[in-house]
């Protein structure tokens, strides 16, 4: 019998906010996902059911706001992209439920009696059951956790659940039952799919971009998912984010770009896109302070700054060999090189690519004279004016792994009031090879191959390298000059 349309049921579904004379587009998807038809929709048993699928999960918005995001998860994708299929679907566990079964006896005074009570028995439940098939390409990113859910809802409900295939799901049962079940699988359908697509979306995002937070004297990525979210909020416009890593609270405020924890304890933060070093945005160290247009700043550290103290723990545990004098440090300056520091970062981010899975940058000492100093800080190490007092291992600028070799007078010759000078520099080591005396620049990687390039640096001993040599100016930055005494 065809159902009329209840004027009781259009009401009712007016209430919860849809009407299916102008039905949402969003819920018209959902519906259709489903395999529920507008014929369905009119009946009162179907809309009864989708009414209080629709109450448990919220409300009508609240459905479509869990659509919204499933089919586009963030501000900033441009894309909607698929799933990422994997092997298995959801167990077939629901093949071991036992549902309660009716034995009808029926006893008649001749076949054909017998055979109409079979044809209505036959008739009611071609009626009251039906089979039903719910496909969709998500099915095989299903979490464990909700297949185990799908599986309690085919007991709790008396349906036989079975995976027909890798991307279809088959519900058999009173036709009721099998609607809740449809509908309710739809949802776990739905989660999955906006876990693939914001997993597609953290994926793009560590290929483009990633957040950083200032420690000492580098910028540190943030955890994917922690840059995620702070993309999403950024991307919304939103004044401040708060979120919890390792039992710590952190808070990052967007206008000052500082990350703050519970404790009061504050540092910078910043959003850095990722890019090839021809086009990558070159950002200064942490430590740096406004420059207002100028290319060079020479800061004098306050001695009772973390900053000082950091240095100058690190130069006189350095200093410490039976071949060395007690030191003194006397100031400790700061070098703000623009131009310097461009092309330094630029080679790093080049062996940074060549070589992503090492530690390509080391903090070495050099030793130099008064009169150098100011050469260094405007223009760099240049090799005809710093490779004056050692060429055994090459014809370059040499570093010392410890500050203790380049304080001989030999590397730091004292002025007239018997201060020295030494610099603790960031070196681009990358891959070294071994040096010689006559060296002008590394070894081939691969002598037969010119394509293959050269190597970085040269170093006194490649198993255990105490001394590096830089034949490229720009493979060293002078970050602090050191001014001190022997005592």
């Amino acid at each position: 019998m065809q159902c009329q349309r209840p004027h009781l049921g259009i009401r009712h579904i007016g209430h919860v906010g849809f009407d299916v004379d102008n039905l949402d587009p969003e819920l018209k998807s959902l519906f259709d996902m489903c395999g529920i038809t507008e014929a369905q929709l009119r009946d009162k048993k179907t809309f009864k059911i989708i009414y209080d699928f629709l109450e448990r999960k919220g409300g009508v918005e609240a459905v479509k706001e869990e659509l919204r995001r499933a089919s586009n998860p963030t501000q900033p994708s441009q894309t909607n992209p698929g799933p990422a299929k994997q092997p298995e679907g959801p167990t077939t566990d629901t093949a071991a439920v036992a549902f309660p079964v009716t034995t009808v006896e029926v006893y008649g005074t001749s076949p054909a009696d017998l055979a109409k009570v079979k044809k209505l028995l036959d008739d009611l439940m071609s009626e009251e059951c039906t089979s039903r098939d719910f496909q969709s390409t998500y099915l095989a990113s299903i979490q464990e956790a909700d297949k185990e859910a799908i599986v309690a809802l085919g007991k709790n409900n008396q349906v036989d659940i079975v995976m027909a295939s890798p991307d279809t799901i088959t519900v058999s049962g009173k036709k009721d039952d099998v609607l809740d079940t449809v509908l309710n699988i739809s949802t776990f359908i739905q989660a999955a799919k906006e876990r693939e697509a914001q997993e597609s979306e953290k994926k793009r995002l560590r290929e483009t971009l990633c957040w950083e937070v200032a420690e000492e004297e580098s910028w540190v990525a943030l955890d994917s998912d922690i840059s995620y979210q702070l993309e999403l909020a950024f991307h919304k416009k939103e004044e401040s984010f708060t979120y919890e890593e390792d039992g710590e609270v952190y808070t990052v405020d967007f206008k000052e770009l500082r990350r703050e924890n519970s404790r009061g304890h504050s540092w910078k933060i910043k959003r850095t896109l990722i890019g090839d070093p021809d086009t990558a945005i070159i950002q200064p160290p942490p430590t740096w302070t406004k420059m207002e247009g100028r290319d060079l700043e020479v800061i004098l550290l306050p001695p009772d700054s973390d900053e000082y103290e950091r240095i100058e723990a690190a130069f006189l545990s350095s200093c410490q060999h039976q071949e060395t004098a007690p030191v003194q440090i006397v100031q400790i300056r700061r070098i703000q090189n623009k131009s310097q520091w461009q092309r330094y970062s630029v080679l790093k981010q080049a062996v940074d690519k060549k070589y992503p899975n090492q530690t390509n940058e080391q903090f070495l000492y050099h030793g130099t004279t008064k009169e150098i100093c100011q050469k260094i800080n405007s223009t760099g190490f240049n090799r005809s004016f710093c490779g004056r007092n050692a060429v055994v291992h090459g014809e370059g600028t040499y570093f010392a792994k410890e500050a203790w070799y380049s304080c001989r007078d030999q590397y730091s010759n004292p002025d007239e009031n018997g201060f020295k000078y030494i610099y603790r520099a960031r070196v681009v080591t990358g891959l070294p090879c071994k040096g010689r005396q006559g060296m002008k620049e590394p070894d081939p990687l691969d002598p037969k191959d010119p394509r293959a390039g050269l190597y970085d640096c040269a170093v006194d001993d490649p198993q255990n390298p105490f001394i590096h040599v830089v034949f490229c100016d720009a493979g060293a930055y002078p970050d602090y000059l050191i001014i001190f005494k022997n005592i």
